[in-house]
């Protein structure tokens, strides 16, 4: 057998390029009601929102390097001013019935 029909060109000059690293989605998506508002009060940035199957929506926000923190600060009873959380449970609601009659 012919050794280089084995072995691609590259490796033989020594010259590999590894695979592309893959770039994080740039977004975070939920259809939990109460963690979005939580992320749209503390200023986590809405992007919009999709239907998914039946009735759920899924709430789309733009990945920030603080989001992650967050998400394990609303699980573990994380403070919001309760007039944002009121008025971003609002928006979302709003969201949510403006998909609906679409």
């Amino acid at each position: 057998m012919d050794k280089e029909k084995l072995i691609p060109k590259n490796h033989l000059e020594g010259k590999f390029d590894p695979p592309a690293e893959k770039k994080p989605d740039p977004f975070f998506e939920s259809s939990d009601l109460f963690l979005c508002a939580y992320l749209k009060a503390k200023g986590i940035v809405f992007e919009g929102a999709k239907r998914g199957e039946g009735k759920r929506v899924t709430f789309i926000f733009l990945r920030q390097p603080d989001l992650e923190g967050l998400v394990k600060s609303y699980f573990n009873d994380g403070l919001v001013p309760v007039q944002s959380f009121k008025s971003a449970l609002r928006n979302l609601r709003d969201v949510i019935f403006g998909e609906a009659r679409s």
